[in-house]
Parts: structure tokens; C-alpha cells; sequence
């Protein structure tokens, strides 16, 4: 449906960023958007990303005398024409709008040096710092701005810096940074502050701490170059939590673009430094593409990217459920798909075409870019099936993983694993030493239950070594290609280890260390099929990750439907009139589940290793689902569909029913109750109705 880039005509220039090139990292750095070359940008083709489209709402004057001065425009609407075929050399998100071809130059030793002609362009709203770098008068801009439209997406950005040269003393005066002090693994004390906060926003020092060091790798291994990740925090009811958009959720979602590169101006030799979104939202897909195209934006021109995003997100429409919503940012078009809660996204039910889809620019909001199952698992894809069983019964799981970013986009592929059901339990995609829930999760008891945490320290595997199921996953070296899978459709551990010449203790054999026997039969087919691809390289990564991903969605319904037609029995279905109150749902009886699962079993195959049928193995997985957590969150929910049903089939009954045919007969007591009903519903059920704010009802 959708199968070309659109980028917006006005700041085209932007859609082209990357860092190669700068002369910040060296040849092994890894880069995650397309390379530019600041210096065949023109002062020119700029102006217009902090002009009066972004600052709309800003001092009318200012905005004025901005225009007079430096003849900036507002940015036009977005070209809904076909974009230009792109020359060979220029893909993706690279592509630049035809009508701002004229204001890209090639680079020559005379022109403005590339900073100074970003500085320049930036309106004289923004005035000059320290530094000669112009800096936002931020509170005459953001009070201006619709902050309720942008906190529907999002809290904020912030800066965190990690130094190891500050000492006592050298405590930041800015009131919106926060600094904390912490011994790092062999390199001594080390300050985590946060630099800036924008738009400025108000955390508890447990919040600020915790998002401080969620926002940086603390294993000991070093290498130069750019990561994305992403890390789950609670919000204090004393904090954002209470007064923001997380009230419900009580979670902080914050999405990590972490550089690190040689610096020898500094002590240690290396730079370390997080741009971090902070959202109520868990858009892992959307989120983790804003942050890497804003990162190394960021980094090169300062605070002003910051407030060019505040702007961009701030006109966005407010999201919606299961939507396909367009999303400009920093010059490019996005096309995303909002997540519908509990219920996986697949290219099969998304608007966009699987043969002309593009992970740059077609995202759907829940789904790792590129996808994270298929990219972090393709090692061990047999394992998933018992992966899937730990999942389904809220087991407590501990995955080890060599980077912040294979540690966060695994757990949040485990979570969709098993949609549709809802998962019930706590899940931290990056969990560190230093958060506030450490000391309750990380004790010598018992695990607690319907937990799962992605950890790289390994402190935590010393530490949590008691616990029931670990899984660790990391890029192995020296693979060697495995017949075995396509024989008997088993896959061999692989070894992983660290580069050679990088201090690391995360060497680990993968695979998933599980005292619970798998009891769902693995789909030899499908291992088969997903090998020879994996050896032809014949699909790319996305296609795989979403037959994966279908394949356990379409387990999870399998496994469902037992559920769902045994629940269909508790549901009444007569309801007239006469009826005095609401119809009320039966209670589900776990024995008489058990008695009609025996008559109505899935269509899934179980191992009969330890048991002496498949309706034993059946059973017993069932029973150990009802005892869980996610069992009883499925149950709430359920019901709670079923009752606003309910409540719609009464209120069609009490609207459209033989009211007239019904009355005949009565006395006065019995109409004056169903009038008494009718009120009470409809004046309950509004939203089931769709009654807007202008509609009335007659006494």
C-alpha cells in the first residue's frame, strides 16, 4: 500500500544526517543512520527546522522580527505528490525532495566551516551561550506551546553524561541537571549526570538516579560506536507517575541513543554520553528510530536538535489505538502503525504491502526495527518453544545478554511472544545494580514470580544463579554450520564469547538453562525452513522475525481456544425486558474446565515423553496455566469484554424492544422500574453508546 519514502520538502536536508565523516569515531565504529557530510549543507537549506512552522505558537513579535531579519518562511505542508525516483547513489531515507537540490553545495576549503554555518542558521530566538552556540530562551517558547499535546506521546528528553574526570566539588549548578557518584567496574568513581532536561520536567532523585544509570551499559566492555537500547523504569507515585501521563501504567519507558568513542582529553581515553526519550508509551519500534536519527544530530549541533524534536512531536495528532498514523520528524515521513494493547502486530494485518515494505520508514510501534526475535534468537530458535512455555506460565526468567541492546529487544520480543495474552508480571528490558527494586528482586529466597529481567552485569549471574530459568543470549565466535538442525530439527549450543582484546566476563554457552521440561512440540518444519533461509540468506531479517512471530501468535490462539469456548458457557444468552438487572456472568470453575478440555482439546501437539498420552500432557499444562498470574489476568479481562457486550445487548433490548407489547398487563410498579432501568443505563453506558457531549436525553 504504501511504497514510496515521503520526506518533507522544507528540511530535506535533515533527512540525509549520519556522524561518518566528522572525524568522531574510527573506521570499526558502528553508525545507525545513513552518512552525511555537514559540509555540503548550506546555511540556507536549515533555517526552516527552527522557523516559524516549528515555533508556531511562539511571541508573534519574535516570530516577526525573525522573518524580517533572516527571511525565514514557515514550512510548507507535506508534498503529497509522488516523490522523485532517487539516483543510484541516493536510498532510503537519504533521498532528498527535488526542491531542495538546488541548496545542497559540494564542499570546497572556502565555504562557511560546517558548525558555524549550523549555528548561523538558527533564528536569533535562540541566543548564544558560553560556548557561542545558540541556545533556546526555553520558557518563552515551551509556555506558548501545547505541552498536553505533546506529553500525550511523550515526557521528555534528557542528556546524561557519564565522567569520570569530575570530582568533589564539581557539581553541576544548572537546576536541571542532577549528578550521582558511583564506583565503576575497575576504572574508579565516576559521576552519571543529567545534563539537561527538555522540555523541563520534574523527577524524585529515585527517579533521576534510576533513569541516570538505566541509560548506560555497565558491563566492562568497550567498544567504540553507537548503540540503541531501551529500559523500563517504576514512576513513583510521588514523582511523574502522580501527576503525568504514567499515572495508570506507574512505568517510565525511556529509549537510549548511547555514544562512546576515544577521547584523549579524557583521563580515561573514552567519551560516554546518553540522548534518552523518556515516554508513558512502550513503542519500542517508533521510539528507538526517533532516538537513533535524533542522536547523531544531537551530538554534532547541541540542544537546539533537541528543541527541533520537541517541536516535531509536538504537532504530531494524538495517538491512537491501532492506527496508521503519519509522524514527521526531522525531516522524514513516517508511516506507523500504533499498537492495538494485547494483540500482536504482523505485516499480514498491517495496512502496508510485505513486498513493498520499508523497516526505515514503515514502523510498527511494538516491533524492534528489523525485528528482534528472529536477529537475537536465530542461534537458538528451538529453545523458543520452551520460551514460549515460560512466558505463557509467568515464570520468573533472567536473561544475560552482552549489550544493553540485545538484552532489551529480547525481552520485549518475549513479551510479544505470547500475545494474545496479556502479560501479567513486571519486565525490565535493561535492569541494573543500582535501581530502587535491586534488593526485592536480587535476594537468596525464592524468586518472585511473574518476573522477567534483562541483565548484562555479571554480578547477576552469581547472584541470581538460584533462579529457575536463565536464558543467555550473545553473538557467538566461531559458528560452525549446523547440520543437526536440518537432520532432526535440534540446534547445538553455540559458544559466545567476547572480541579478542576487550576485558569481559560474559562468556557464556547459549541457550536457555530451565529446570521446567518442555512440554509444546517444536514445529520441525518451520526450523527447517527458517535454516535453509538463515543459509541462503534468501529473506531478509524483518520477514523472518515476522514468520516467527506469526507462528507463536497463531500458537497462542491455538491454546486460547479451549478457553474462549468453555468461557462462552459462563456468558448468558437470554435477556428480555422482564430482566430486572443486568445479566451477571457464572463463575469459571476450574474442574469443569478441566472436564470439558478433556472433550475439547487444541490443536497443538505435546510431548508424550513423560506422559503416557497427549491429553495427559494437555492437562497438565493447563493446570499449571490456571495457577498463574497471566491466567487470571486473561480472566479479568475477558470478563470485562464480556460485560460491556452484555450491557450493549440490555441496552438494545431496553431501546428497541415491544416496549408497547410489554406493558400491557403491568401495573404501575413494574413500569415505573423498567423507566428507572432505562435511565440508569443509559445514563452508565455513555460510551458504550457513543453519546457525545451535544446529545441529550428526554425524561
Amino acid at each position: 500500500m504504501f511504497t514510496s519514502q515521503r520526506t518533507l520538502s522544507s528540511t530535506s536536508a535533515f533527512s540525509t544526517m549520519s556522524v561518518k565523516g566528522l572525524g568522531e569515531q574510527d573506521s570499526k565504529s558502528k553508525h545507525l543512520s545513513q552518512p552525511y557530510n555537514l559540509h555540503s549543507i548550506s546555511t540556507e537549506s536549515l533555517p526552516t527546522l527552527f522557523g516559524a512552522a516549528s515555533l508556531r505558537r511562539a511571541n508573534s513579535n519574535v516570530i516577526s522580527k525573525t522573518r524580517a531579519s533572516r527571511g525565514t518562511s514557515p514550512v510548507p505542508p507535506i508534498d503529497r505528490s509522488p516523490s522523485p525516483t532517487p539516483s543510484p547513489t541516493t536510498t532510503g531515507s537519504s533521498a532528498l525532495s527535488s526542491t531542495h537540490k538546488s541548496s545542497v553545495t559540494t564542499s570546497n576549503k572556502s565555504a562557511t566551516p560546517p558548525r558555524r554555518a549550523l549555528i548561523d542558521s538558527i533564528p536569533e530566538q535562540f541566543e548564544l551561550d558560553g560556548n557561542h552556540n545558540r541556545r533556546s530562551m526555553g520558557w518563552d517558547i515551551i509556555d506558548m506551546l501545547s505541552m498536553d499535546q505533546l506529553r500525550q506521546w511523550m515526557v521528555c528528553f534528557c542528556v546524561v553524561n557519564f565522567d569520570l574526570e569530575k570530582g568533589q566539588g564539581k557539581y553541576p549548578t544548572d537546576r536541571t541537571s542532577v549528578l550521582f557518584r558511583i564506583f565503576t567496574c575497575g576504572q574508579g568513581i565516576a559521576d552519571v549526570t543529567i545534563e539537561s532536561v527538555y522540555p523541563p520536567s520534574d523527577f524524585t532523585p529515585e527517579e533521576s538516579k534510576n533513569i541516570c544509570f538505566s541509560s548506560f551499559p555497565d558491563s566492562n566492555t568497550f567498544d567504540v560506536g553507537d548503540t540503541v537500547f531501551n529500559f523500563r523504569i517504576r514512576a513513583t507515585t510521588a514523582g511523574r507517575a502522580a501527576t503525568g501521563p504514567t499515572t495508570d501504567a506507574g512505568f517510565l519507558y525511556g529509549y537510549v541513543f548511547f555514544r562512546q568513542k576515544q577521547d584523549p582529553s579524557i583521563r580515561r581515553g573514552y567519551f560516554q554520553k546518553s540522548v534518552v526519550l523518556l515516554s508513558q508509551h512502550p513503542f519500542i519500534g517508533l521510539f528507538s528510530k526517533l532516538v537513533s536519527v535524533l542522536g547523531p544530530a544531537y551530538f554534532e549541533v547541541g540542544k537546539p536538535m533537541l528543541e527541533a524534536a520537541f517541536h516535531n512531536i509536538g504537532s504530531w495528532k494524538p495517538p491512537v489505538t491501532h492506527s496508521l498514523m503519519e509522524l514527521p520528524f526531522m525531516g522524514t515521513l513516517y508511516q506507523v502503525q500504533l499498537a492495538k494493547p494485547h494483540q500482536p502486530q504482523l505485516l499480514e494485518t498491517s495496512p502496508f504491502e510485505i513486498a513493498t515494505f520499508q523497516p526505515d520508514i514503515h514502523i510498527l510501534s511494538s516491533v524492534p526495527i528489523n525485528g528482534g526475535l528472529y536477529k537475537h534468537f536465530k542461534d537458538m530458535v528451538p529453545d523458543l518453544w520452551l520460551c514460549w512455555e515460560l512466558m505463557t506460565l509467568a515464570e520468573p526468567i533472567m536473561l544475560i545478554g552482552t549489550s544493553p541492546e540485545v538484552c532489551s529487544e529480547s525481552i520485549a520480543s518475549l513479551v510479544d511472544l505470547i500475545n494474545p495474552i496479556p502479560y501479567c508480571g513486571d519486565y525490565r528490558p535493561y535492569f541494573t545494580i543500582q535501581d530502587p527494586d535491586f534488593k526485592s528482586f536480587c535476594n537468596k529466597s525464592s524468586p518472585p514470580s511473574s518476573i522477567v529481567l534483562g541483565v548484562t552485569n555479571p554480578f547477576f549471574a552469581k547472584t541470581l544463579e538460584h533462579w529457575p530459568h536463565i536464558i543467555k543470549i550473545g553473538k557467538p565466535i566461531n559458528r560452525r554450520p549446523n547440520t543437526r538442525l536440518m537432520n532432526d530439527g535440534s540446534m547445538g549450543k553455540t559458544t559466545g564469547s567476547p572480541r579478542h582484546g576487550k576485558p569481559s566476563s560474559l562468556e557464556f554457552v547459549q541457550g536457555v538453562v530451565s529446570k521446567r521440561k518442555g512440554t509444546i512440540a517444536k514445529d520441525t518444519n518451520l526450523l527447517c525452513m527458517l535454516a535453509e533461509a538463515t543459509a541462503n540468506r534468501s529473506s531478509p531479517g524483518y520477514l523472518l522475525d515476522n514468520i516467527l512471530r506469526k507462528h507463536f501468535a497463531t500458537l497462542t490462539e491455538k491454546f486460547l481456544v479451549p478457553l474462549n469456548r468453555y468461557f462462552a458457557t459462563l456468558v448468558p444468552s437470554d435477556i428480555s425486558l422482564s430482566s430486572t438487572s443486568l445479566p451477571h456472568i457464572a463463575p469459571f470453575k476450574q474442574q469443569t474446565f478441566l472436564k470439558f478440555l478433556s472433550k475439547n482439546p487444541p490443536a497443538i501437539t505435546f510431548k508424550t515423553s513423560a506422559f503416557k498420552s497427549n491429553s495427559e500432557a494437555c492437562q497438565s499444562f493447563y493446570k499449571d496455566f490456571l495457577k498463574c498470574g497471566n491466567f487470571a489476568t486473561w480472566l479479568q479481562l475477558r470478563t470485562i469484554a464480556a460485560q460491556n457486550e452484555l450491557r450493549r445487548r440490555y441496552l438494545e433490548i431496553l431501546s428497541l424492544g415491544d416496549v408497547t407489547g410489554w406493558v400491557r398487563g403491568r401495573n404501575e410498579v413494574e413500569l415505573v422500574d423498567l423507566l428507572v432501568r432505562m435511565r440508569e443505563e443509559l445514563g452508565s453506558s455513555a460510551d458504550l453508546l457513543d453519546i457525545g457531549p451535544k446529545t441529550r436525553t428526554r425524561g
